[in-house]
């Protein structure tokens, strides 16, 4: 393995530490991060279906990670004009994402 890539290894599991961190859970696994960007990544929010269509995840499994994130209070959800639940991230859960992917953008780590 080439030095870049331990290096961006390395700053991932310290994303994960700073999203553990910050949320005050350990939720940060790689379902979690892809639900996590998704919403973050969308400026309305999105219903469990439209997120698992997204993300290529089976529809059950979305909606118990949404479930997890929202007993952490990480994601909110509200009824939207049609009646269905949508999913949005929190103001807590924006601040650890910026930091979090922040840390991506720092200069590599020291071995």
């Amino acid at each position: 393995m080439n030095r870049e890539t331990i290096d961006y290894a390395r700053r991932m599991m310290h994303v994960f530490q700073v999203l553990n961190r910050q949320l005050g859970s350990t939720i940060a696994g790689s379902r979690t991060w892809d639900v996590l960007l998704f919403l973050k990544s969308e400026v309305c929010g999105q219903t469990a279906q439209c997120i698992s269509q997204s993300l290529g995840y089976p529809l059950i499994t979305t909606a118990r990670w949404l479930n997890v994130l929202h007993e952490e209070g990480v994601v909110s959800a509200s009824i939207n004009a049609h009646g269905q639940q949508q999913f949005h991230l929190t103001p807590k859960a924006h601040q650890a994402l910026d930091r979090a992917l922040h840390t991506l953008c720092e200069a590599p780590l020291a071995a």
